[in-house]
């Protein structure tokens, strides 16, 4: 076994960092049992790396032999030889599933609360970096009669627990009163539009 545990010969897709700035949950610690289920029709090698497990693959990831010039081959480009296609060689060129990119939802966070200063504004704050991991905020704009929004991207599939805080001069001056609001993101955009305080 190499330092990165993976067996003589077994190609392993290495993690990468994300360089776009975009919020990238990372999904290594997650405790959640969906799609954590064996998947007998997965060769043994890519059973045990759930997607769930991989954080940003690079554009640039190797998954098979460079070619002369150090570019990795196409599949498409190239033609296809005998032991390409895993048919029980233990010779036959191993292919690693890819997993789905990453998708990303807009999530409209919107409250009614009437402010007294102008120094006052509304703001959202929750577990995911996108919401600032409970160390900071995002804030919410003035829409009017005393409604607050802001669209902020989260993956999709993803758990967040949430609240919206009163901020003045920039520190957070009041927290709503209930327990964290809990929000799961779909495929399509959401609009968490609470009331202050209540679930």
């Amino acid at each position: 076994a190499d330092s990165n545990g993976s067996q003589a010969g077994e190609l392993r897709p290495q993690m990468g960092q994300a360089s776009d700035g975009w919020c990238v949950m990372n999904l290594a610690g997650a405790t959640d049992a969906v799609g954590k289920e064996e998947r007998p029709s997965q060769p043994a090698e890519s059973r045990d790396l759930d997607y769930e497990e991989w954080e940003v693959l690079s554009e640039h990831l190797a998954w098979g032999e460079a070619g002369k010039n150090g570019s990795v081959e196409d599949s498409d480009s190239k033609e296809w030889e005998q032991g390409d296609c895993p048919d029980g060689d233990p010779k036959a060129k191993r292919v690693a599933a890819v997993p789905p990119m990453f998708q990303n939802v807009h999530v409209t966070f919107r409250v009614h609360y009437i402010t007294h200063s102008d120094a006052q504004l509304i703001g959202v704050t929750g577990d995911h970096e996108c919401l600032g991991q409970w160390h900071s905020y995002v804030p919410l704009r003035y829409d009017k009669d005393g409604f607050w929004s802001e669209s902020v991207i989260l993956p999709v599939d993803t758990k967040v627990e949430w609240k919206f805080i009163l901020v003045e001069n920039e520190k957070v001056r009041r927290w709503e009163e209930c327990g964290n609001r809990t929000l799961v993101t779909e495929h399509e955009d959401q609009m968490a539009h609470q009331w202050w305080g209540y679930h």
